[in-house]
């Protein structure tokens, strides 16, 4: 029994200590803010028959560009960002300043000042998943020894699917929504390792 009160008290005296030491919220200020985010909507990246970069003339005009439903996005987004570090809690001033935020942006000299969408591009690893790759790159006629690095079309088919899905199907005889998630459920694991999504994390010599 004393050794089960002794444990106890062990706990609480701990539990109550660390209590008190987390500041009231009115000590605490916040000092910096690291924000990372997705692109919004857009066009595919890569030419695939039938749909041409010709085809992608909305929003940003082009591949890879946002659509008007992608600027729309992140129009939003940087009023929910503007609402909390500007509005709510006046961490920023209403007026962008370089010293207080920095953004990748084009290091081109008639870049437009102001207000203005700023483009941010990442690059990433090329990967490929081979036995799916020859599959689609057969039907596209694409020589084998090109189909291992044939990897474009799952990102190009949610793309184009979003805009020109009656097209695929007939212009395409081979397409259908079998081979569309299959490609979808094949690619998951890359998706989710090139976006750093995972399950849990790992931990070597005591870092996470």
């Amino acid at each position: 029994m004393l050794r089960f009160l002794i444990i106890f008290y062990t706990i609480f005296a701990g539990i109550s200590y660390f209590i008190n030491a987390i500041p009231e919220e009115e000590t605490l200020q916040l000092q910096f803010v690291q924000a990372l985010w997705r692109h919004g909507d857009r066009a595919a990246l890569f030419d695939l028959y039938p749909i041409s970069e010709a085809n992608w003339t909305f929003g940003g005009g082009g591949f890879g560009e946002l659509t008007p439903n992608g600027m729309a996005q992140m129009h939003q987004l940087g009023g929910l960002f503007r609402k909390r570090y500007v509005t709510d809690t006046e961490f920023l001033r209403s007026r962008y300043s370089a010293k207080e935020a920095s953004v990748d942006y084009p290091n081109v000299p008639d870049w437009s000042q102001g207000f203005t969408f700023i483009p941010i591009h990442v690059d990433v690893m090329e990967y490929c998943i081979n036995a799916l790759n020859r599959k689609v790159a057969a039907y596209y006629g694409i020589p084998e020894n090109e189909a291992d690095q044939f990897f474009t079309y799952p990102d190009t088919w949610k793309c184009q699917r979003n805009y020109f899905n009656d097209t695929l199907h007939q212009k395409l005889s081979w397409y259908n929504e079998e081979l569309y998630k299959e490609a979808l459920i094949t690619y998951a694991p890359l998706k989710r390792l090139m976006e750093g999504q995972f399950g849990r994390c790992d931990v070597k010599d005591g870092v996470n």
